[in-house]
């Protein structure tokens, strides 16, 4: 196998780190190019919008579960115009997260 670019540490901190130090470009770089089948610019600017929603507790907060579903709701054949009758308080849950001890 072939390595394109580095490989993060998969401690969270050095993989968080990673993903906040690496422009949208080379991140993008490190990718199997078929990941880009929309052109590399729309994939490059893709990486850096969604970069914010990776937090360093590794949970996605009420906020960005909102956000998935709005944005499903308007691509997700499986969601489309669905997306104002899902109710987060039965899908969202940092439940499972919240019990992994810390280290």
């Amino acid at each position: 196998m072939m390595q394109r670019g580095p490989v993060p540490d998969p401690q969270p901190d050095a993989l968080f780190g990673c993903l906040r130090a690496f422009g949208a470009q080379k991140i993008a770089a490190t990718m199997p190019s078929d990941y880009a089948n929309a052109g590399s610019g729309l994939y490059e600017e893709s990486i850096n919008d969604t970069k914010t929603m990776f937090n360093k507790d590794g949970k996605m907060d009420a906020d960005g579960a909102k956000n998935v579903v709005k944005i499903l709701d308007q691509y997700s054949t499986n969601v489309k115009d669905k997306g104002s009758t899902i109710d987060l308080s039965k899908t969202y849950t940092t439940e499972f997260v919240d019990k992994v001890p810390a280290e």
